[in-house]
């Protein structure tokens, strides 16, 4: 009863056009042979199913990789993308500064001051000369005057003696450096022949522009009109005196090197 009823379910197959009551049969055969057994058990979706067990080891590496994600990211806020510590261009920002701040190696190697290498009888010698380059200078101011006032024919007794006093300030110099000891000091006999030739053709300007003091104030025409003329013995003066300046070029650029090392007052041309 069954069986019949699940036939009645089943709906047969037409036969394909042109086939015969033979093939009719075959498949109606077939349908009747079909039985319960022969149909796969139905998927089951109960509660009643075991649920999936995850592997331990899946577990645990998922929890190491989550954790160093997120030490890399902190470590990546933190350094705010700066260049690596350990990058060569770092590493020699690194020993430059180290060299900065280590203190200055003491011991034979120090800078000394230039007076503490000098040969003391050099020292002495320089200090020596470096005095009488003091007094050098006392005239100037009076000769630069008394050349003026000639100029404008005013004080001519005044200025001729300004002028024999400097002449003889002159010599005296002279006198007081061929008394000197210059051995030592490097180039130091060029240094005297120098000094000696400025000094005594400043002395035989001075004289020369004493004698134009008198000149102007012997002869009213020297003096016609409130100027000066230029007579012979003024330009002889003018001669002297550029004789004069080329010599004391000549003495600072050999005096000027010795004073450096010794530590002593440089001084140009017209400061002797």
């Amino acid at each position: 009863m069954e069986a019949t009823t699940r036939l009645r379910a089943i709906r047969p197959q037409e036969p394909a056009p042109g086939a015969g009551p033979g093939a009719f049969d075959s498949l109606f055969r077939s349908a009747a042979s079909h039985t319960p057994q022969d149909d796969p058990p139905p998927p089951y979706y109960g509660e009643d199913r075991a649920p999936r067990r995850r592997n331990p080891v899946v577990v645990v590496l998922a929890v190491v990789v989550g954790c160093a994600v997120v030490g890399l990211g902190a470590g990546a806020a933190l350094s705010g993308g700066e260049e690596s510590p350990t990058s060569p261009v770092e590493q020699e920002q690194d020993q430059d500064q180290q060299q900065d701040q280590e203190p200055p190696a003491t011991g034979n190697n120090d800078a000394a001051d230039p007076t503490d290498a000098a040969d003391p009888e050099t020292a002495a010698q320089a200090r020596e000369l470096s005095a009488l380059l003091d007094d050098s200078n006392d005239s100037r101011d009076s000769v630069i005057a008394a050349v003026s006032d000639i100029r404008a024919c005013e004080r001519l007794n005044r200025a001729a003696d300004d002028l024999r006093a400097a002449a003889q300030q002159r010599e005296s110099l002279v006198t007081r450096l061929q008394g000197l000891d210059v051995g030592a000091i490097p180039q130091g006999d060029a240094l005297v022949q120098a000094l000696t030739e400025a000094w005594q053709a400043s002395a035989e300007a001075d004289e020369h522009y004493a004698a134009w003091a008198d000149q102007a104030r012997q002869d009213r025409q020297v003096c016609d009109g409130g100027q000066a003329r230029h007579t012979d013995r003024a330009t002889q003066g003018d001669t002297a005196s550029a004789r004069a300046t080329q010599a004391k070029e000549q003495a600072a650029g050999l005096w000027n090197p010795v004073a450096r090392e010794q530590g002593l007052p440089e001084r140009a041309a017209e400061e002797l």
